[in-house]
Order: C-alpha cells, then structure tokens, then sequence
C-alpha cells in the first residue's frame, strides 16, 4: 500500500493501515525501488512487506474466497464514505 495523500484529499482522512511503515511505504520509495528494478531488468515489482504477504496467501486461497474477501472490504470502504457524506453513489 502506498502513501500518496489521495485519502487526505478527496476530505476522508488517512487509513490506518496508512499511518505506519510496516503497512504502507511513500510514493518516492515506491517510484524508487520500482526504478531500481527496472534498471535491473525486473518486469515485476512488489514493494512492501504487507503486499508480499498478501500476494503469497492468495496463491493458496480459492478465487471465490479471495472475491467475498475483498467485497467485504470494499463494503467496509462504501460503508465508511457513505458516513463521512464522500460517497456520491448513495
């Protein structure tokens, strides 16, 4: 996940999983690790400890789990911007 002050923008405030380094990382040090492997020829790159872990465990996961998982996310995410008065779709 990376830190790129879009939340903070758009008038939702920061996530939590946002406001430490083990869970999110800049944008500069996102751009520059991906540079970085770029230069060495790296056609795939994921940055973070977190999107490692994550990208390691939907390897084992049946995609239909992996499908309710991340609806119940983005149902937690609507269910948010819907109280902070951010979600127009409603």
């Amino acid at each position: 996940l990376t830190r790129t002050g879009f939340q903070k923008g758009v008038g939702v405030g920061n996530p939590g999983f946002t406001q430490n380094n083990f869970f999110s990382d800049s944008a500069e040090n996102v751009a520059r690790l991906a540079i970085k492997k770029m230069f060495q020829g790296k056609v795939i790159v994921v940055p973070g400890v977190l999107n490692n872990l994550l990208l390691f465990i939907q390897r084992f996961l049946p995609r239909n789990e992996i499908t309710r998982l991340v609806r119940r996310i983005q149902e937690k995410n609507r269910h948010f911007l819907s109280t902070t008065g951010r979600n127009k779709d409603e």
